[in-house]
């Protein structure tokens, strides 16, 4: 997944609302505050960076749609 490209984020994680990819991009970020640097391969950092430049993209793309979502079922039709 952090190695390929991906057009539609939110199709790689369908689904999920935003909150699992927040809870993913946390765990992320925990590996990376947590981890000896030095015990990780040098592909295991770029990695873990795409997987996360993938999350946040899908996070906003599906936070986007969620609020849409939400405006349209608060906005009153037109009779």
């Amino acid at each position: 997944m952090a190695t390929e490209i991906v057009n539609d984020a939110p199709k790689a994680f369908a689904g999920w609302d935003s909150s699992i990819y927040f809870a993913w991009m946390e765990a992320l970020s925990d590996l990376m505050m947590c981890a000896n640097t030095e015990m990780l391969s040098k592909e295991t950092i770029p990695t873990i960076g795409g997987l996360m430049l993938a999350l946040t993209g899908a996070t906003g793309e599906v936070t986007d749609r969620e609020y849409s979502e939400a405006r349209a079922r608060q906005t009153p039709k037109a009779a």
